[in-house]
């Protein structure tokens, strides 16, 4: 984990993180490079660059610039040495930091992971304004996943969704459905919606019974089951290189994370993987979770 920011100051109706981490700082590019040198000299062969909000990089310090720049900075020092052996990913973003010049820096990263994690909440503008999160919509993020489309015709999509949220309607959690129904996900972290004393939402009187929020919980989890064993069968069925990062401890070193985000174990053979960098591999079934997975070639 590479962490370059830290604080958020925007006040989301549910959350209680601004009332204390409300002092937003950020590491210049400088520093950020020299950790992520050091990092890759130990044998590190995937840094997450991380913050509590990478939109508010640089807001403490604007000669920084923003969040891509620091990622442009990042790709252009390190990937004369690092590219295909390394790679960067990005934890999340907000569906509004996808504007033309994020777009033109993700197509233009080398080490960069095909992988997005959006912090999207809901689609309903309604409810969105309601979270204090009315400054993107729906469609701001399908127009720019369609752009991204162009550049990453494969790559990984997973957002963080709120159900249930105070005054939710039927119409709401139908509207959120259809859209990601839509919209090309791999996976969602689903959250009911639980209230943060302290926070706005806390007390707004039209608060969604526990069984309903569960309900449409389940429904939106179940959706995204399916897009995601639908997004690995894909990837079986064009027998898919994939390259991950072995996790674990010597001879254990089973485990690993593919450049789309998800989880693969290696079938057991008389093979011995590399314990270091990259590891490409072959997808050859899916997994409850994940997809089993074996090591190509040219990685023997």
């Amino acid at each position: 984990m590479l962490k370059v920011q830290d604080g958020c100051t925007h006040r989301c109706t549910y959350c209680i993180v601004p009332s204390l981490r409300h002092h937003v700082a950020s590491r210049s590019a400088a520093e950020v490079v020299e950790e992520a040198r050091r990092l890759l000299a130990q044998g590190y062969a995937e840094l997450i660059i991380s913050g509590i909000n990478l939109k508010q990089y640089g807001r403490d310090q604007p000669q920084l610039g923003d969040f891509w720049d620091l990622l442009q900075n990042l790709d252009n020092e390190l990937a004369r040495d690092y590219a295909g052996r390394a790679r960067l990913r990005i934890s999340s973003v907000e569906p509004s930091q996808l504007n033309e010049r994020g777009l033109q820096v993700l197509k233009a990263c080398r080490m960069l992971c095909p992988h997005l994690h959006i912090s999207l909440q809901h689609a309903s503008q309604r409810i969105l304004r309601r979270m204090g999160r009315g400054h993107y919509t729906a469609q701001d993020l399908a127009s720019a996943l369609e752009r991204i489309q162009a550049f990453w015709p494969r790559f990984g999509l997973g957002c963080d969704l709120i159900s249930g949220f105070p005054g939710e309607k039927e119409d709401d959690h139908a509207e959120l459905l259809a859209f990601c129904q839509a919209m090309p996900f791999t996976y969602a972290h689903v959250f009911p919606y639980s209230p943060r004393p302290g926070t706005a939402a806390a007390s707004f009187p039209d608060q969604v019974a526990e069984s309903i929020q569960a309900r449409r919980a389940r429904e939106l989890r179940k959706l995204f089951q399916e897009k995601n064993r639908r997004f690995r069968q894909k990837l079986l069925d064009e027998n898919a290189l994939l390259q991950i990062v072995l996790e674990g401890e010597g001879g254990e070193r089973e485990k690993g994370v593919c450049q789309y985000y998800l989880s693969c174990s290696l079938i057991k053979s008389n093979e011995t993987a590399p314990t270091r960098g990259l590891v490409t591999v072959q997808a050859k079934a899916l997994t409850s979770k994940g997809l089993a997975v074996s090591l190509d070639q040219d990685s023997r």
